[in-house]
């Protein structure tokens, strides 16, 4: 799965579900290791 296709569908699910979504040390993980960078100082 390309960053983009994943980004996608990511945002898509999070629309779907009320525009608000929880991350955990293990999502982020999983993000990563599907090559999405999420460094970003929050």
């Amino acid at each position: 799965m390309g960053f983009e296709k994943g980004a996608s569908l990511l945002e898509d699910l999070i629309e779907k579900d009320g525009g608000c979504a929880v991350m955990d040390g293990g999502f982020a993980t999983q993000l990563e290791s599907h090559g999405a960078s999420i460094n970003d100082p929050l």
